[in-house]
């Protein structure tokens, strides 16, 4: 039954998937009539050396650095949630629930924090710093729980500690976006964003490779989540807020300084 609305399940997403696909060829427009903002209509560097010049920005691999073992270590435990709670009597439909709240909580933080992010301009490293904080202390909440009783366990405690921490964690994807487009620019948003997405796999690829050692256990994927969390935070601190394409926005520097800076 479970292998069939798997299937079933998959032909739908592909459904939605080639009509969205259709949609875009036929209507979208490969730009809009007018520029959303200055730094959008600014000449891009093309795609060879945009790779080679983000090798080179060492605030941007310190940023990928800690994207990636956080949201790798976070994803990569989320998709064996089910796994990692079930020594402490959390069945898969429960633990299910759990992960359905803790990403519709993170998607809801997302666009909260995206909003916040515009209306509070040249704060964004701020609000990343809290929000990992944030993430941090809930996942020590969470790892405590589930190691030998330290904070008491329930039901209700372990529900608000996952949605917190999906809340803290997914709010801050879409401003680790904005902060490499920010860092690399004038290099074209898709190549950020792919170093990005590259690294955040690479690391969540790692933690799922771990539980394949035989006797291994579940307790430390918790306690690599929150090691993950602890270690991002001193790379957060060396995280200088370069808000380039903000400055072109406001119009506090010309075109052609751009490419120049770091």
């Amino acid at each position: 039954m479970n292998a069939e609305q798997i299937l079933r399940l998959m032909y739908i997403e592909a459904g939605f998937a080639g009509v969205l696909c259709l949609a875009v060829v036929l209507h979208f427009p490969s730009r809009p009539k007018t520029p959303p903002s200055l730094s959008a209509s600014t000449e891009r560097m093309d795609y060879k050396a945009s790779f080679l010049a983000v090798l080179g920005k060492g605030q941007l691999l310190l940023l990928v650095l800690c994207s990636g073992i956080t949201i790798g270590a976070f994803g990569g435990w989320g998709m064996v949630l089910d796994v990692s709670l079930s020594p402490h009597g959390i069945q898969q439909v429960e633990a299910g629930w759990l992960g359905f709240y803790m990403l519709v909580s993170g998607c809801c933080a997302s666009l909260f924090f995206s909003w916040l992010c515009d209306r509070c301009s040249g704060h964004m490293k701020t609000i990343l710093a809290m929000l990992y904080v944030g993430a941090t202390v809930s996942t020590a909440w969470i790892t405590l729980m589930l190691w030998h009783g330290v904070i008491p366990f329930s039901t209700v405690s372990l529900y608000v500690a996952i949605i917190l921490s999906g809340l803290f964690v997914n709010g801050a994807v879409p401003l680790f976006y904005e902060m490499a487009a920010e860092i690399t620019f004038p290099v074209p948003e898709a190549i950020s964003s792919t170093v990005l997405v590259w690294s955040n796999c690479f690391f969540s690829g790692i933690f799922l490779l771990v539980p394949m050692i035989p006797g291994v256990g579940t307790l430390w994927m918790t306690w690599c989540t929150l090691g993950a969390f602890l270690s991002s935070l001193p790379l957060l601190a060396f995280l200088r807020g370069n808000y380039q394409r903000l400055r072109v926005d406001q119009g506090q520097q010309d075109h052609g300084q751009q490419g120049q800076q770091e």
